[in-house]
């Protein structure tokens, strides 16, 4: 069976979701609803919003390849330094940090749910990625104009039922993403930007 493809539109780019240090893309904090069903295997890919390039860039493209629940992203020594980790574990609690870069304690709910079983504290990881960041751009619609017109059409909500024919454009785009290296660039916006998604 084919890996599923989650396509979404950001309206921040600030360095929290995703996050991209040390080799890794992770997707800690926003997107619930993604993070909470997607699996090893399937692609992420976020199109910048109008206020963060004028005609839908492609931000980054990213397979799945490690998913931690229930808080355990915030007990592994692997990821303390990451900038998306905003929470801690204090005794049996998962606690947001005393210098949170990203989100407040209002996006507790969403980001890591509520005490005990912390089921939406669930964190995509991926080393297999493409983040353009400041250097998005629309070179994906030279390479399918569909996709490129999925880019366009897509609202704030996630997509991942696609037609066969919307499938291939978009694997297309991957693969051609993944002829080049990753560039060196830096998110759109600061971290102190406020998150809109």
């Amino acid at each position: 069976m084919s890996n599923s493809i989650f396509i979404y539109k950001l309206r921040t780019d600030n360095g929290g979701a995703p996050a991209v240090y040390r080799g890794r893309l992770s997707l800690a904090i926003c997107k619930p609803r993604i993070r909470a069903t997607a699996e090893v295997g399937d692609w992420i890919v976020g199109i910048a919003g109008k206020s963060l390039h004028p005609d839908s860039g492609l931000l980054y493209i990213a397979q799945v390849d490690e998913v931690l629940e229930n808080g355990e992203y915030y007990r592994d020594g692997r990821f303390t330094r990451r900038p998306d980790a905003v929470y801690e574990w204090k005794g049996s609690r998962l606690k947001l940090r005393a210098d949170p870069r990203f989100h407040g304690p209002e996006n507790a709910g969403s980001d890591i749910g509520g005490a005990p079983g912390y089921t939406q504290a669930r964190v995509l990881l991926s080393s297999k990625f493409r983040y353009y960041g400041r250097a998005s751009s629309t070179w994906y619609a030279a390479v399918s104009p569909l996709a490129h017109q999925m880019g366009q059409a897509r609202g704030i909500g996630h997509k991942v039922e696609l037609a066969d024919t919307e499938y291939k454009a978009w694997m297309k785009v991957i693969r051609a993403a993944f002829r080049s290296p990753q560039i060196r660039t830096r998110p759109t916006e600061s971290a102190s930007e406020v998150c809109r998604h």
